[in-house]
């Protein structure tokens, strides 16, 4: 017998090496009953699924673990994904990819991801169907059948932000005067904090008006080089460098991850203070990434497309900022009532 079986607590676990010619699956999972003629006989049945695996596509017979190193040596990958992946290989190990089920899915969420978000749930969800999809298994195809389907979570109340041109220079003049060039890059470029925080000096091209976003600094790991915003460059102009980084702290040193958070919360205090004695519209909750969807929206109400728009922020494909398309419909219904 190739699988042997061992008492581990309630239930009995199922160990061993299936093999067919020069190939094998490795087997390790408990069968779920505290019987062991029960064990025995979902033993067989999982022999006989891994031998028919073994004489039909050999790329599924690799384990989680081979595959996760496929899948981290096909391209540099951000620390997100490095934490899960790190995450799904503890867990899922030495189990063939071909036999995962949606249920092996179900209970590595019960054991990590109880307390996601739901944002965070699908962003899990991506790292998983990536290994999957970079060793030929399918996934995640709603439309094909005999696929592995895990659907994704909803974000209620996705948040969609951006300010109005009044609010923007009142938000603008409320940063100490080292941080206003920070906000106005972010503003008009809608900079990743990890891209700004780490740009340098040696990144922009003054003559040709030419911004390098460094692959190292991006989610992507993919360089970018955008044309810089007239008014982006005159803020530049303006101020004397202290360090190699264009905005570094009063140690000459890029900001923490988080960027110059606790800086940009009093600055945002100011400004609604600003804007109440003025009798204007507060600033809702705005934070720091929020000035990257306030910059994506108005650039499409100011007649951009979405192509330009992903290429420009560095969003893998087009899903990502098809979200941003909705806002412009409202600068096409004051061009269409503006008609005669």
């Amino acid at each position: 017998m190739s699988l042997f079986y061992y008492k581990r607590g309630k239930y009995w676990q199922i160990e061993g090496k299936v093999w067919f010619g020069k190939h094998s699956i490795s087997i390790r999972q408990s069968s779920k009953s505290d019987k062991k003629r029960d064990a025995i006989s979902i033993g067989r049945k999982i022999e006989e699924q891994a031998i028919a695996l073994l004489q039909g596509d050999s790329t599924q017979t690799i384990s989680w673990s081979e595959a996760t190193l496929k899948y981290l040596k096909l391209k540099k990958r951000n620390e997100t994904d490095l934490f899960i992946a790190g995450m799904l290989a503890r867990f899922f190990r030495n189990m063939p990819i071909g036999q995962l089920t949606k249920d092996d899915w179900q209970r590595f969420i019960i054991k990590h991801g109880t307390n996601w978000s739901n944002a965070y749930y699908n962003r899990a969800r991506s790292t998983f169907s990536s290994i999957l999809a970079d060793s030929n298994i399918i996934v995640s195809a709603k439309q094909i059948p005999h696929t592995l389907y895990i659907p994704k979570r909803k974000i209620t109340g996705e948040r969609l932000i951006y300010l109005s041109h009044e609010q923007r220079e009142v938000l603008f003049k409320s940063y100490s005067p080292h941080l206003e060039t920070w906000a106005i890059a972010h503003a008009f470029h809608g900079f990743r904090k990890g891209e700004s925080r780490q740009l340098k000096y040696s990144d922009i091209n003054l003559d040709e008006d030419i911004i390098h976003i460094r692959k190292e600094t991006t989610k992507d790991k993919e360089e970018r080089f955008i044309p810089m915003h007239p008014r982006l460059k005159a803020a530049l102009l303006n101020i004397k460098p202290t360090s190699e980084y264009v905005f570094a702290n009063i140690y000459g040193k890029p900001y923490a991850k988080e960027g110059p958070k606790r800086a940009h919360q009093t600055a945002l205090k100011r400004a609604n203070t600003e804007l109440a004695r003025l009798g204007k519209p507060l600033i809702p909750h705005f934070t720091i990434h929020d000035w990257r969807h306030h910059w994506a929206s108005w650039y499409m109400m100011s007649g951009g497309d979405v192509e330009s728009l992903r290429q420009l922020g560095g969003w893998a494909d087009l899903k990502m900022v098809q979200k941003y398309a909705t806002v412009s419909n409202e600068q096409k219904k004051i061009g269409i009532n503006k008609l005669k």
